[in-house]
């Protein structure tokens, strides 16, 4: 998805969240960092007619909704578009389950993909092991704009304060410089090794322990 000319499109991304406020903030990031045109769709049902009709370019679509879930979209797509590229991501470690069967069905869905790597939820559990580190100072407000979505949820789930996402990212920075840094699992990398951290490390950071 390369753009031939300084204007244009990086590609067309279908993305698919029955959140109206969740998917209009990525499909805002996507076009405004990203560059790409995105077309926001809040449920399987309309996703799958526009898949019918028009070409894309990368298909991102939440698990969990209503009427079909993400994973029965993902075997309808492959029906539709064998080759069009489907993005579903999370590690397999973590405390909730529909995480976990995000984590399932991306290791499916990019089983030809050359590189695969894992980011770190906030509720990711001890057993989360990165080896890939990338600084994003720039980019540390932006993350945390985007955990502020579920601020109503920090009453029951600390693990989304803000303090505790920055000292986390904070933390992994050791391992590539900079001062805020996203700490990724190598599922699969094809060509030249990622950075590995010390041998020190523990597992999760600053959310060590939490399950």
């Amino acid at each position: 998805m390369e753009s031939g000319r300084p204007g244009q499109t990086r590609g067309r991304i279908l993305l698919i969240d029955d959140d109206p406020t969740l998917g209009a903030y990525l499909a805002r990031v996507l076009q405004t960092h990203g560059h790409f045109e995105v077309s926001h769709e809040l449920g399987a049902a309309s996703a799958l007619r526009r898949l019918q009709t028009e070409l894309w370019d990368l298909l991102i679509t939440d698990i969990e909704m209503p009427g079909m879930t993400g994973l029965e979209l993902v075997r309808q797509v492959r029906q539709l578009a064998p080759d069009l590229p489907v993005m579903v991501a999370h590690s397999v470690h973590d405390v909730h389950q529909d995480h976990r069967n995000v984590h399932r069905a991306a290791m499916v869905a990019a089983r030809k993909v050359g590189q695969v790597y894992c980011y770190q939820s906030p509720s990711a559990t001890i057993d989360f092991r990165p080896a890939h580190f990338v600084p994003i100072d720039r980019h540390i407000g932006v993350k945390l704009s985007t955990i502020d979505i579920f601020g109503s949820q920090m009453a029951v789930r600390d693990y989304l304060e803000p303090a505790v996402i920055e000292s986390t990212a904070r933390y992994w920075a050791r391992f590539c410089g900079g001062s805020h840094a996203e700490a990724f699992e190598v599922v699969r990398h094809r060509g030249s090794s990622p950075a590995q951290p010390p041998d020190e490390r523990p597992a999760a950071g600053s959310q060590a322990g939490r399950r």
